[in-house]
């Protein structure tokens, strides 16, 4: 009787070691993976925190306008030495535009006689889809004058000044190629008011004589070629060149 009691409590005994063994080894691989859990996080926020210190360094090096044009993607010869301008509204419009070169001079309006810049590119802005882009694909060409074509409305309160609306752009542009020696390399241009239209109205011109707005779709744009001055009637809307008419030539 003594023995079988003796046989049973050993039997409990070694069920319940067993038992508690099944546990412990349980909660030892419980731990295990938690611990691994652990320590792949941790190696996770360093490698963040590294990652964001290098970005950060990086960025610190670079001046804010070079990291600005590498950012936009627009890979050239010229761009280590060209700057951006400040940004200049287009009445009337959400758009900005600023000028590329490697001085900050202005362009020159349009006018009889023309000194060329060191303005290569415009870069615009549009302030309601904050989205930006270069109007020319590179920055070779030189840009010597501008014109905002814009129009006029009638004040609606009474002493107020009328209200400006920007229609397009007409430029005045040497070609990449063309030799700096030569007058008669300039070509007219003619760009929608948010830059993503851009047309050659005339090629090796001599000069620019000035341009007049009809009405809201026809632009007549006046120059020189050859001794010859000239005129074209331009629709605005679609910048499609209508005709091109010699008014007179010297003798």
């Amino acid at each position: 009787m003594t023995a079988h009691i003796t046989d049973q409590t050993t039997t409990r005994g070694t069920v319940m070691e067993n038992g508690k063994g099944y546990v412990n080894g349980f909660f030892r691989w419980v731990w295990r993976i938690n611990g691994l859990l652990l320590l792949a996080l941790v190696l996770y926020g360093t490698a963040n925190i590294i990652g964001r210190l290098v970005s950060f360094r990086h960025y610190a090096q670079v001046p804010n306008g070079e990291a600005t044009l590498g950012r936009l993607g627009q890979p050239n010869q010229h761009q280590a030495a060209l700057k951006l301008g400040s940004f200049e509204a287009l009445p009337g419009t959400s758009v900005l535009y600023a000028r590329l070169g490697s001085d900050g001079a202005p362009i020159g309006g349009l006018s009889s006689s023309y000194t060329p810049t060191d303005v290569h590119n415009l870069l615009f802005f549009d302030t309601t889809s904050r989205q930006a882009h270069w109007l020319f694909d590179e920055n070779a060409q030189t840009i010597t004058a501008m014109s905002v074509i814009s129009e006029s409305t009638p004040a609606q309160a009474q002493g107020a000044k009328p209200d400006c609306q920007a229609l397009g752009l007409l430029f005045l542009s040497r070609p990449a190629q063309a030799d700096s020696r030569d007058n008669t390399s300039w070509d007219i241009g003619l760009a929608s008011i948010d830059g993503h239209q851009l047309k050659t109205l005339a090629t090796g011109i001599d000069t620019l004589l000035g341009h007049r707005l009809t009405d809201n779709h026809t632009l007549l744009v006046f120059y020189a070629k050859q001794g010859a001055a000239h005129v074209l009637d331009v629709d605005l809307a679609t910048r499609e060149v209508r005709s091109d008419k010699v008014l007179a030539a010297k003798n």
